[in-house]
């Protein structure tokens, strides 16, 4: 019997790092590109078709469509049908997690935490400003100029609430699915074990895949982000406060309006990136 598994996680959680671990399995076949929630989990089929379509063949038509996609690439040693999702609020959470469970019922889930929440912002604060996501090749990341990051807190408030807010919607898978729970952290500290525990979650053979070696794009969080140790304390009271539900509703409000003028800031600061990048790219082929 083919498994069906979805991995999940907020953007600069790690997940495509543990989606390499996945698709290196002959067992596994794996979808290229990440899945978007809608339309995929939301419409189906309808969204390539025009007119009425039946409950029934809706509710079908996801797991076909997960099946036709996934199963590009399998092959008579498949015995598992993969796919990568990024979930960036809890609002596109609670529709996948409801479209799962009515849609695709037996479906495992394989949910990636990063737990230090300042190193995923300030992560995800330097690919934006270097144009550098992902990278295996060291060349590449050694031709990278020193870029620190500093971090408003009322952003970074923000980022808290929001990814504290999306895991609890996705949690509520665990009610119906099978869930693993794979941190980042541990993770990064042994791969090797992480892709012990994944094969066997699945049903796996235990196939020797040897190690994953690679340089990472970004140094330790503490020497690129200014002032690291404060934000991760007032990240981890930030958590404890989503937690306890004490967060004030002016604060949450003027945290989001302040994400909002954050995004508008983002966008005028193109010429920028474009340069670094640009220098990047040539540092690149001079080192090539």
């Amino acid at each position: 019997m083919v498994t069906r598994l979805l991995l999940i996680g907020y953007q600069r959680s790690g997940s495509t790092a543990v989606k390499t671990i996945c698709t290196r399995h002959p067992q596994v076949a794996y979808f290229g590109g990440d899945l978007q929630i809608n339309p995929f989990f939301t419409r189906g089929f309808a969204s390539f078709t025009i007119g009425y379509q039946s409950k029934a063949a809706s509710e079908r038509g996801i797991r076909a469509l997960f099946d036709t996609i996934c199963g590009l690439e399998a092959n008579e040693e498949t015995r598992c049908l993969c796919a990568k999702v990024v979930c960036n609020s809890p609002e596109s959470a609670k529709k996948l997690a409801e479209s799962i469970t009515k849609n695709i019922p037996e479906m495992k889930i394989i949910l990636v935490r990063r737990h230090d929440l300042v190193a995923q912002y300030g992560s995800r604060s330097k690919a934006r400003l270097t144009g550098v996501a992902h990278s295996w090749d060291t060349k590449y990341v050694s031709s990278e100029p020193s870029t620190t990051v500093s971090i408003n807190k009322h952003l970074l408030a923000r980022f808290v609430h929001v990814v504290e807010q999306t895991y609890a919607e996705l949690d509520k898978l665990r009610e119906n699915h099978d869930v693993l729970d794979v941190s980042y952290e541990e993770f990064d500290k042994d791969n090797a074990g992480t892709r012990r525990e994944i094969e066997q979650f699945i049903g796996l053979d235990e196939v020797p895949l040897g190690e994953m070696h690679s340089t990472k794009v970004s140094p330790a969080p503490e020497d690129y982000i200014r002032q690291y140790k404060q934000l991760k304390e007032f990240a981890d009271s930030e958590r404890q406060r989503v937690a306890d539900g004490t967060v004030k509703p002016w604060y949450a409000q003027a945290v989001r309006v302040l994400t909002k003028l954050e995004g508008m800031l983002h966008k005028s600061r193109g010429v920028r990136r474009q340069k670094i990048r640009r220098d990047l790219r040539e540092k690149h082929l001079q080192n090539r």
